[in-house]
């Protein structure tokens, strides 16, 4: 108000020839202002002229990265058929045909789309004539290595070069359409930005004029109306009137000002403000996600200071560049540290405006840290899975081979019983394939593909037993305590993998303890909410029955606890163990729908949690041990065995023979119905479950069953697969796992004749 005093006073002193020359000019003032509008006019015409211009030019960038994405397509899905296929070729995975022949069948699809959206473009067009020819050659040499797999004629090595010299050429053709892609993308968008940079700055100017034109127009009409009135009391007025206009105009601000700060401070995301290199707001989601206890710890601060050492010269420039007129940094993720000094990782954008005629930057975090390690989870879940199907698919063939080992060993024992010395070598080499049946069961237990017997058990009824064995075996210097949660859930578990799982973990506690130290045993009831499964993948929400282990030891490293479930990963010397232990855990725990979880910081012990499967219904029982018969008990009943392996097959009929059974063998299932079919006396069924033939185990007993319900059952197995659910047994069903002594054949044939 002080300044309008001011200019109404110069005005009172200006002379009287300055005055009746601004008096000409109103004369004009009309024509200037029409003038003004006309030059709005064409001004807006302009604009809507180089908007579609720039529609235009968009539309051509557009349709190049559409382009470039097709081509990322065609390589992905070309690149995608050829790996499943050489993995179909290593494994003969079925599953690994299924992703083959999806991915073949989408590469024509993918190639039509290219041609499609290059068909205004000749070069192109030539270019992909070249390299379609290649990719349907490749496809038909794909398809001849999966159909002589499919025969059993091997792998071709020729087929092999020559697919590999294909690709290459397939890849040096897309890489030539990429590059060109590439090259019209980058000049259409240079195009475009020119064509943008150009409209911009002739609507700027015009409009400039334009609001310059109308401003001298109203110069002239206040002059007009100053001259006309007394100084003083428009002076009065005028004064009047803006105090009144300030005060609403304060008010206006004021209120949005609040309706602002109120809906940024509620926001999701993390927002900043900062100028100058420091930051002048801050919302409270920013102030929480830094650690701060309020807004004050954070304003003033340098927004470099909330990055990590090594990545604030990186931010620097970005923010120089946003700051010095360039575009908006795309969203990013980075990382930022709390003042606790813990790593959080989030995704961030910044975009910069003026402000009072001065440069600002408006900087937006996500945290994604909870996301980023619900990531790693499932990556090391689906590394997980693949090493289990690798080490399942060799403990089972190592099976068999034992099964024929132990077997024929047993019945050279049987006839080597008054020749001492040559019976001990027989028990040495009886005790060294036992020992690696048990190797085997523990890959199997990794890979999820070991037998179970779960049953509905009560933790608190059967940990007391196990407990005290522990005490004994661990030693006076280990402190064993045991704490039973009251009115705890029963769990479906196999109860002798629950003891092997625990003395497993007792053992690991006592080695972390060399000194000495405590062992906490713990039970609990725990309901797994949707947040804790979508940062865990591999388990879903709903009610578990809780087993922890807590030790006094050395605790674990992040980097160890990140490999700790892995196959053959130890941090003990060589000899001093296996590295199955914790992953056999980790696979009886998947395969019975639970979860395994360590927490472990070094020199303050672990912790492993073992969540089991919460029972809501009554569950199969184990068959009563005491109905078994004594040792090696044998009978007259006729035995349909089925055995796809020659060797396993040969060394079961001499063990049921022996043990003074009729025996009529099969290689597969379709031969064992039509055995089944030629003979009315059989009287029990003992099946591999896996077999070839498109017929499992599982299948063929529900085919002998529907033709003859009085038929018992036995199926042996180096590993249970996971058909589908209809195939599989009914609780109950006796399994008889690889490789099985003569004693445990001729029990568990005893017990499915007469228990069954």
């Amino acid at each position: 108000m002080d300044g309008g005093c001011v200019m109404v006073a110069n005005e009172l002193r200006e002379p009287a020839w300055v005055r009746r020359g601004f008096a000409g000019l109103v004369v004009h003032r009309w024509a200037l202002l029409a003038f003004a509008l006309l030059l709005i006019g064409a001004n807006s015409i302009y604009a809507l002229g180089a908007m579609r211009t720039l529609d235009r030019a968009q539309e051509r960038v557009d349709h190049t990265q559409h382009v470039l994405l097709s081509l990322g397509d065609l390589q992905a899905r070309l690149a995608r058929t050829e790996g499943a296929l050489r993995s179909y070729l290593l494994t003969g995975s079925r599953a690994l045909l299924e992703h083959y022949q999806t991915g073949a069948a989408g590469v024509p699809d993918a190639v039509a789309a290219v041609r499609i959206l290059t068909q205004d473009n000749a070069a192109q067009q030539r270019r992909l004539s070249v390299v379609e020819p290649l990719v349907a050659k490749r496809l038909a040499l794909l398809r001849a290595g999966m159909e002589r797999r499919q025969r059993g004629d091997g792998v071709d090595a020729a087929a092999l070069e020559a697919g590999d010299r294909l690709m290459h050429q397939i890849r040096t053709g897309l890489a030539d359409l990429h590059a060109e892609e590439r090259r019209l993308y980058t000049e259409r968008l240079q195009a475009a930005r020119r064509q943008a940079n150009l409209a911009q700055a002739l609507l700027v100017l015009g409009m400039a004029l334009s609001l310059a034109i109308i401003a001298a127009v109203f110069a002239l009409a206040r002059r007009e109306e100053r001259m006309r009135v007394d100084a003083e009391g428009r002076l009065r007025a005028a004064n009047s009137e803006l105090e009144r206009r300030v005060e609403e105009r304060t008010m206006v601000l004021a209120d949005k000002e609040r309706f602002l700060a109120t809906v940024i401070d509620n926001m999701h995301d993390a927002i900043i403000v900062h100028r100058d290199n420091a930051v002048v707001l801050a919302n409270q989601r920013f102030v929480q996600l830094v650690g701060a206890e309020s807004s004050e710890q954070v304003i003033g601060q340098s927004p470099l200071a909330f990055y990590p050492a090594e990545l604030r010269d990186s931010v620097a420039r970005r923010v120089r560049y946003v700051m010095s007129g360039g575009a908006s940094v795309p969203l990013v993720e980075q990382r930022l540290v709390r003042r606790d000094g813990k790593a959080i990782d989030v995704e961030a954008t910044s975009i910069a405006f003026a402000d009072r005629g001065r440069r600002t930057a408006l900087s937006i975090y996500r945290d994604i840290t909870d996301r980023k390690a619900a990531e790693l989870q499932l990556r090391q879940a689906q590394k997980m899975e693949a090493v289990g199907q690798l080490t399942g698919g060799m403990a089972h063939d190592f099976n068999n081979l034992l099964t024929v080992i132990v077997a024929n060993l047993d019945i050279l024992g049987e006839s080597l019983h008054a020749d001492k010395k040559s019976l001990e070598l027989v028990e040495a080499a009886l005790g060294g394939a036992l020992r690696g049946a048990k190797l085997t069961h523990r890959l199997l237990a990794f890979a999820r593909k070991q037998p179970l017997e779960p049953q509905v058990i009560d933790l608190n009824e059967r940990l007391p037993t196990l407990v005290e064995m522990l005490r004994r075996t661990l030693g006076e210097q280990i402190r064993v305590e045991l704490k039973l949660a009251d009115g705890l859930w029963p769990t479906c578990a196999d109860p002798s993998q629950v003891e092997d799982a625990l003395l497993n973990l007792a053992i690991n506690a006592r080695d972390a303890m060399p000194q000495g130290g405590t062992l906490t045993i713990e039970t609990g009831n725990g309901s797994l909410d949707a947040d804790y499964a979508a940062r865990n993948p591999e388990i879903a929400p709903g009610d578990y029955v809780l087993l922890s282990v807590t030790d006094t030891g050395t605790g674990m490293p992040p980097e160890v606890i990140a490999h700790a479930v892995e196959p053959f990963f130890t941090t003990k010397e060589q000899g001093k163990g296996t590295g199955l232990g914790l992953s056999m855990i980790y696979g009886f725990a998947k395969q019975s729908g639970g979860h395994l979880k360590i927490y472990s910081e070094v020199d303050h012990g672990t912790t492993v949690r073992l969540y089991l499967p919460r029972a809501v219904e009554a569950g199969a029982t184990a068959p009563d041990p005491m109905l078994s018969v004594p040792a090696l008990p044998g009978g007259r009943e006729t035995i349909l065995l089925v055995e796809d392996n020659d060797e396993v097959r040969a060394a079961a009929i001499r063990q049921l023979t022996d043990l003074g059974y009729r025996v009529r063998a099969a290689a597969n299932g379709p031969a064992g119905l039509a055995l089944l079919d030629a003979d009315d006396a059989v009287d029990l069924l003992f099946t591999d479950i896996v077999m070839p033939e498109r017929m499992t185990g599982y299948e063929l007993a529900q085919a002998v069953r529907a033709r003859r319900p009085q038929i018992k059952v036995l199926f042996a197995t180096g590993f249970a697969e996971a058909p589908a659910a209809a195939q599989q047994p009914q609780p109950g069903a006796l399994v008889l796992r690889k490789p099985y002594r003569k004693q445990e054949l001729a029990e568990k044939v005893r017990m499915a004749l007469d228990v069954q």
